[in-house]
């Protein structure tokens, strides 16, 4: 085997293949830099338009957490979670919504002539009721992603059940009426709602407004049974109020029961310490203009489910007649909550829908003036409540696309509740106050409650806006 001796070369030296080779290799380098730095540039490119755009939008990545595939949208237990959140809204706001009876009929009965008991004091029950119910939002948020919903909805039962039949032993005196038809039934209502109306957001997102207008749908489905449940043991049987008011507990604590079992949460439970996430909350201004619009709408919204049965007595209804006004408005909210939740789902989506049913909600309020007689009652209560259940079923699936995390849904739904509860306790009181000062005339008190529904409506446009400047949203 011969060997090919090739000449030297000193250290410092190179051979001419080596410098080929180098030649070759800094020229790929240098290629390989200018591809570089063209990648680069279009990176920095692309990200300086994506910084762009997003500097467009008032809050970067609206929905950051949301999406289809992250939720079943049905199977057994999302829609045994659906029955028993309906179930809840029977047994409690569906009981407050029927405040209007109780309204009527103790300020016909209990406080009938009474110098120191008015309709605006009465209100107060309601008003209360109102506000436990949403008020609580924030304790029972907390209660409900961190321990689960049997805890928040074993307490709610046991307050609403020991109030209710606290009232049916309320004499003469107001403050009974206050303390247990008012404060204890408002704890436990609060304790049942929040967990009714959050569960079902972890397992629907394409039917999040049909379920969320079938769950809040019970509130309407419990104010027209119970009128038409009260009026016939406490207008046409030997029962009395306290036997009435007795019975109608017993249907909460099996319709409570019923609920507690079969709500069930889908995801984890929430195990970060400590408060909600306040700061994160409060430093999105699509979550903080949704609340204030819902503050300040509550102001007026619940008035006339307070308020429908008595000012029908003023025109001539009989009890019976002014209980199923009630009952008229309660069956229009139920089709307006689900009709209007399935519109938003499908059609133009929950902000732009809650936007529109606020601001017809206000324009049928001032129509309210207009009603004198029994079927004009009837008439404008199936409408109105057509338009404002619209307006409460939209609640909750536009404040769960705002959340942190799919685990937190229940914490800002709370906390958001919780603050425009202000306005439900207030509804009735100012109401009740006007129609108090100008005896047997309600148009102030029509004129408030529909403009601030109208100023609420207003609020919801901006809210709506900020989120997302897309046309269905």
């Amino acid at each position: 085997m011969s060997l090919q001796t090739r000449p030297s070369y000193s250290a410092g030296g190179a051979t001419p293949d080596s410098r080929v080779q180098k030649f070759n290799v800094d020229d790929s380098l240098q290629g390989e830099c200018k591809r570089s730095d063209e990648q680069g540039l279009r990176r920095h490119a692309s990200s300086s338009n994506d910084d762009d755009d997003e500097s467009m939008q008032p809050h970067p990545k609206p929905y950051h957490h949301q999406s289809g595939a992250d939720y079943p949208d049905g199977g057994k237990d999302a829609w045994l979670t659906v029955l028993g959140g309906f179930l809840a809204m029977i047994a409690g706001l569906g009981y407050t919504s029927s405040f209007a009876v109780f309204e009527a009929y103790y300020l016909t009965h209990q406080f009938a002539g009474s110098a120191s008991v008015g309709p605006n004091d009465v209100a107060w029950i309601g008003a209360i009721n109102l506000w436990g119910t949403f008020g609580l939002g924030i304790p029972a948020g907390i209660l409900l992603d961190r321990l689960g919903p049997k805890v928040p909805m074993t307490i709610g039962l046991v307050f609403v059940v020991v109030g209710t039949m606290m009232n049916s032993l309320a004499s003469d005196h107001f403050y009974e009426f206050l303390l247990s038809q008012g404060l204890c039934c408002a704890i436990g209502y609060g304790m049942v709602f929040n967990p009714a109306v959050s569960l079902p957001n972890q397992y629907f997102f394409k039917k999040r407004g049909v379920v969320n207008g079938l769950v809040v749908g019970g509130t309407s489905v419990g104010g027209v049974i119970w009128p038409v449940i009260l009026d016939r043991m406490l207008n046409h049987s030997t029962l009395g109020f306290a036997w009435a008011v007795r019975i109608a507990g017993f249907i909460q604590l099996a319709l409570l029961l019923a609920a507690t079992l079969l709500l069930k949460a889908r995801l984890p439970l929430h195990q970060i310490k400590g408060p909600p996430p306040f700061g994160k909350m409060f430093t999105d201004t699509r979550y903080v203009l949704f609340i204030i619009a819902t503050l300040i709408a509550f102001f007026g919204l619940y008035a006339p489910y307070i308020f429908i049965s008595a000012y029908g007595v003023q025109h001539g209804s009989s009890v019976t007649n002014s209980f199923y006004m009630s009952a008229a408005l309660n069956a229009g909210s139920f089709f307006g909550r689900f009709i209007i939740g399935a519109l938003a789902d499908r059609v133009v989506g929950f902000f732009n829908m809650m936007t529109i049913s606020c601001f017809l909600t206000a324009m049928v309020a001032y129509a309210w003036s207009g009603v004198s007689d029994s079927a004009g009652n009837y008439v404008w209560g199936t409408v109105y409540g057509f338009l404002s259940g619209g307006v409460i079923s939209l609640l909750s699936p536009c404040v769960a696309p705002l959340a942190a995390s799919p685990q937190q849904i229940g914490q800002y739904v709370g906390v958001g509740t919780s603050l425009a509860a202000l306005g439900a306790l207030g509804s009735g009181p100012i109401a009740g106050r006007l129609v108090a000062n100008y005896p047997g005339n309600y148009v102030p008190a029509q004129m408030f409650v529909a403009t601030v529904i109208l100023v609420g409506s207003l609020v919801y446009a901006a809210c709506r806006v900020t989120v997302s400047r897309a046309w269905r949203i």
